[in-house]
């Protein structure tokens, strides 16, 4: 499954520059960027987005309605950036570390729904949906089911199964 990301390698260099993720991530010493190098950069930024920013902000909004936002291009950008200084035990930047901790702070109160992404509007309602039951205590067997007419909300998603109230022959 491909992780969704809200930047690109050349969004990492503008935080850092061209030269500074080349000086993180060069093994070789070369001054240049092979393959396998890039690839970490790019594996840095899919990284930073998965385990960062998709866990605090995807419960609350649909990943195509991120894909522009420009907030989350840089916050994953940032981010990204400090997953490349990680690489080698290197030491982190000042400046690149209290952002991050600025931004690891906004995405948990996102994520609480203390704060909404800038200019993004939720994707999810928040609204509680409610269910009016009718339980049949008398028979073990039979499923609690849903009054449709008294209850306000959507159909359950996914395996959650909604039984219909109906009347019972042998009690009528």
């Amino acid at each position: 499954m491909a992780v969704t990301t809200y930047c690109s390698n050349s969004d990492v260099e503008d935080v850092m520059s061209t030269h500074g993720v080349t000086a993180y991530i060069d093994d070789d010493e070369s001054g240049s960027r092979s393959g396998a190098e890039t690839a970490y950069l790019t594996s840095a930024v899919e990284r930073a987005a998965a385990m960062w920013v998709n866990p605090r902000v995807l419960m609350r909004y649909k990943a195509s309605d991120l894909s522009g936002n420009g907030y989350l291009k840089w916050a994953n950008a940032v981010i990204g950036a400090l997953e490349v200084c990680r690489r080698r035990n290197n030491p982190i930047p000042i400046s690149l570390a209290s952002d991050a901790e600025r931004i690891e702070l906004q995405l948990q109160q996102i994520q609480r729904g203390q704060l909404n992404v800038p200019e993004q509007a939720e994707s999810f309602e928040q609204i509680p949906v409610v269910t009016n039951y009718d339980v049949e205590r008398w028979h073990q067997a039979t499923p609690t089911r849903v009054q449709i007419e008294e209850s306000t909300g959507s159909s359950p998603e996914g395996n959650r199964k909604r039984y219909l109230a109906r009347p019972i022959p042998w009690l009528n």
